[in-house]
């Protein structure tokens, strides 16, 4: 009996571990990056003549990645200079370009490249390792004209001066306190829950992180969770209570 017992729980684990890569995946096709003719986000692969099921191909490939982007095997074109960068006079350390997985981000969200400008499509025959930023395929969009990110706020453009600075190293951004007058790092900014890497990622307690020690798009946010703008900390209603800028961000009392 005992062996039986022993036997059932073990098939219930295997039962589990076998599900945990299709639950990830039905959260992904659930959200607004699911870009392919099953996505029901506002952007999508029309379902007309051309359709396509793959949702992963819109960012990944298993064959000919793009090895110089931070983003796992990835099969996007991507634009590495010409962005105007975050500035203020109460910002010490000044962002340069994008770099590291926040060029992934950029590659649709900057609004310069099309959706299907990748580098494998689906099938054979259809590889280029220097895809058009215009698009490889014959696939419609619903949702976009030119099949690249329309206007709105999730088109963040070339001029990144009004959002959140990026490819910032962490450790030498500096904030001056308002009732002490000190602009130091410890002064203005909380340490994570680990020794900072410089080779890794970083994370807080809550979930947000570093890479190589640097502040990027995916510090925030992560592109496959299924949560309010796919933000790292959420409890289900975004960022309430300011509560991942707080992760950072010292503010007195």
């Amino acid at each position: 009996m005992r062996k039986l017992k022993i036997a059932a729980a073990v098939l219930g684990l295997l039962g589990l571990v076998a599900m945990a890569p299709r639950a990830q995946a039905a959260g992904i096709a659930d959200t607004k990056h699911n870009l392919s003719t099953t996505g029901t986000g506002t952007i999508h692969v029309s379902g007309g003549t051309n359709p396509t099921t793959e949702i992963c191909v819109f960012c990944h490939t298993p064959h000919g990645a793009d090895t110089a982007v931070e983003a796992p095997l990835w099969n996007r074109a991507v634009t590495t200079t010409g962005y105007t960068p975050y500035s203020s006079p109460s910002l010490d350390s000044i962002p340069g370009q994008p770099t590291g997985a926040s060029i992934a981000c950029l590659s649709c969200h900057a609004g310069d490249i099309a959706f299907d400008a990748l580098r494998n499509l689906p099938g054979s025959g259809g590889f280029s390792d220097s895809p058009s930023k215009d698009g490889t395929s014959a696939w419609t969009f619903v949702g976009t004209s030119d099949k690249k990110m329309p206007d709105g706020i999730t088109k963040l453009g070339m001029d990144l001066s009004n959002d959140h600075p990026i490819s910032m190293l962490y450790a030498a951004a500096k904030s001056p306190s308002s009732t002490s007058g000190v602009n130091d790092h410890d002064t203005g900014f909380k340490a994570p829950s680990e020794a900072i890497s410089s080779t890794g990622d970083t994370y807080f307690a809550n979930g947000l992180k570093l890479s190589k020690g640097y502040v990027q798009c995916t510090s925030c946010h992560d592109p496959h969770r299924s949560a309010p703008l796919f933000l790292r900390h959420s409890d289900n209603n975004g960022n309430v209570g300011s509560q991942i800028c707080l992760t950072c961000h010292k503010k007195d009392a």
